[in-house]
Parts: structure tokens; sequence; C-alpha cells
């Protein structure tokens, strides 16, 4: 599926949320990303409480960029990952600094991939990428539309390469996708939009 909307022409920011087969879709995208990659990248991925280290830690063997799990109001950088500690909602406030908070679940998971794309179109608007992978349910379906909608770029993982094509579904079906495309195309997307048109 061809990208429709213009391409913008500064990024700063990159957002993933992941459920079911999540770990090892970033692990993809992580792992093809180059050592000078420039956006901040924060992911959302539902996991039993007790994992998300062990989850940081595996990812880093094959990523070149520093992977951490967030701390409240710490500054986002440029070329870190950050990923949502467990039990806590991930946003992102006007002064570009991490939020962390133990709301109510929403889409009976927290941290939600709404709340984290819902702040990012607040605050970057058409200055963002979303992104929505492999997982069950409808959770950050809602969050990328608001992307969508602020005039940032979206991406659904495909069915073909999604191990539970429900969450890049949903966003589909509301019509929240910019493009829809394999795991396998999506770091090389990234690079080629952030980082060769510049």
């Amino acid at each position: 599926m061809p990208v429709q909307e213009k391409l913008p022409s500064v990024v700063e920011v990159v957002a993933i949320g992941a459920s079911t087969g999540g770990p090892a879709a970033l692990n993809t995208i992580l792992g093809a990303l180059p050592a000078d990659f420039p956006a901040p990248i924060l992911i959302v991925q539902h996991i039993t409480a007790g994992f998300t280290l062990g989850l940081a830690a595996w990812l880093q063997h094959r990523c070149r960029l520093p992977i951490r799990v967030a701390r409240a109001a710490e500054r986002i950088q440029p070329g870190i990952v950050y990923i949502a500690p467990d039990a806590c909602h991930l946003l992102v406030a006007k002064d570009r600094r991490l939020q962390l908070n133990t709301n109510a679940l929403v889409n009976h998971v927290r941290p939600s991939a709404n709340v984290l794309f819902e702040s990012i179109g607040r605050v970057y608007s058409a200055r963002a990428i979303g992104i929505l992978l492999t997982g069950m349910g409808e959770d950050g379906a809602l969050g990328l539309r608001a992307i969508h909608q602020s005039g940032g770029l979206t991406i659904a993982q495909d069915e073909a390469t999604s191990i539970v094509y429900g969450m890049p579904r949903a966003a589909a079906e509301l019509g929240a996708c910019s493009t829809i495309l394999p795991i396998d195309q999506i770091a090389a997307f990234l690079v080629h939009t952030i980082m060769h048109r510049r």
C-alpha cells in the first residue's frame, strides 16, 4: 500500500505500539536501524510485568541504538529507544519530557499504545511517525488515528507478517494508516523517510 500523504520534512519522534508477537517484530525493526538513526523511538509493548528489563536487554543485542526503560521526567534524546516500564502508561509532555502514570487501564492494558500515540499527536503533530505492530485487540488504533489526523505519518504492520492481525486491522479499518507494510520493510522506510531525505 503506497503512502498517499506528503512525507514530513522533519520527523522528531517515532512511536511504536505492539502486543502479541511484538518482541520479534521490534527486534526486526530495531536491528535494522543504523547507529546514527537520529529520531528518538518510544515503545509500548504489552508484556507480563517483570519482563520489561529482560526485553530491553534482549533487544539491545541486535540494536545499534541505546535502549532503556523510560523514566519519569526524562528529557527525550535523539537516537535513544525508550520502552514503557511495567504497568505504567507512557506519554510525552509539551516540554518533550517523558511522563509515566498508573491511571486506569485503557483497552484493558497499561501501558496502552493509545495513551502514548494520543500524546504524540498532541505534542508533535506532523513531525511524528506512529507504528502499530502485531497484537490482539484494538489498542493503538484510535491513537494511531490521532497521529494521522494531526498530520503525522502512520504505519501498520501487514496481515501476512503479523502473528495476530488484531491491532493493525483495527487501525486499518479506522482509516488510521498512511501505509501498511510487511515487518521487514518498516526499518528501511523509516531510514528513507527520516535520513535519506534530509
